[in-house]
């Protein structure tokens, strides 16, 4: 395994586990992080303190329910894919969707990330 994909699994693990200081340690200090769409997540995120910020109020707005289940990491030592679907509850309801991250690397951490949902639309409904 790429030390690369070892280092998105350990970001992935660290948040399915709630632990935010092991998600931290694997962002660059000046990280970027892209979420696209008109949803009250949508925005670019710069610096891991925003970034961590972000991560912090998605699981707050599903009310602790949002879970990422990971399908496939590939990686090389620029760039990483992670393939995964996501779940949580909002606003009474049980939501489901399919979004990847794509990934750039610098000094073996993550230095940007592009968040990419399959549906746009949907996506935008579950976090608006």
């Amino acid at each position: 395994m790429h030390p690369n994909e070892r280092l998105l699994m350990r970001e992935y693990e660290g948040r399915a586990r709630g632990d935010m200081a092991a998600v931290a340690a694997t962002l660059h200090d000046d990280v970027i992080w892209h979420v696209p769409g008109r949803s009250q997540i949508s925005g670019t995120y710069r610096g891991k303190a925003e970034v961590m910020t972000y991560i912090s109020a998605r699981q707050e707005l599903a009310g602790g329910t949002f879970q990422i289940k990971v399908e496939d990491v590939l990686a090389n030592d620029e760039h990483g894919l992670v393939i995964a679907s996501g779940q949580a509850l909002r606003n009474g309801r049980a939501w489901q969707w399919r979004g990847h991250g794509l990934y750039r690397f610098r000094d073996d951490k993550v230095a940007e990330c592009w968040l990419l949902p399959e549906d746009q639309y949907l996506f935008d409904e579950i976090w608006s």
